[in-house]
């Protein structure tokens, strides 16, 4: 069922109407910083790579990706230490959040940019979700058989995982 919840709370929160401004707050360095935070406590072997690809691709250096994986926030830019320690609180959370934590978050950035950094860490925690379920049940990590609700999710996940793992590949392994 998480995996539904998760979808369909994705699903409503996409910016249609504020790509412009999405892009103007959520930079694509900052976009990053944002996954790779989010990835560092979900633990996703997929999104790992994508997002250690992407992040090499904007200019991000290996130090900076290794530290942010580990959980490390010593050497973010200032203005974005706090949206990255919100990320690691939601996704330590299961997804959720304290709403003095989101307070805190709407202070200091307002409410736009508070609502990109909510659809960003979505974003990424569906394709973590996505991505760790068919890792796991390929890698035979699930003990016991799968449900029928677990199987629908597993299918589900498949096409978000093929797609987070065919663009962590290099050019030329394709």
């Amino acid at each position: 069922m998480e995996f539904f919840r998760r979808f369909f709370s994705l699903l409503r929160r996409i910016p249609i109407t504020g790509i412009a401004a999405f892009k103007k707050t959520i930079y694509p360095e900052f976009s990053e910083r944002i996954a790779l935070a989010v990835t560092g406590v979900t633990r996703c072997a997929y999104c790992s790579w994508l997002h250690t690809k992407t992040s090499l691709e904007k200019g991000m250096s290996e130090e900076e990706i290794a530290n942010l994986l580990e959980g490390d926030l010593q050497n973010v830019p200032e203005g974005e230490a706090p949206a990255l320690l919100y990320v690691q609180h939601r996704a330590d959370f299961g997804g959720g959040f304290s709403p003095e934590a989101r307070q805190r978050i709407v202070d200091y950035y307002g409410d736009e940019k508070t609502r990109h950094i909510d659809f960003m860490f979505q974003a990424v925690y569906f394709g973590n979700l996505c991505s760790n379920t068919v890792y796991a049940a390929r890698h035979g990590m699930i003990q016991g058989r799968m449900d029928l609700k677990y199987r629908l999710a597993y299918l589900l996940a498949v096409p978000v995982a093929f797609f987070i793992r065919k663009g962590s590949r290099r050019h030329d392994d394709h």
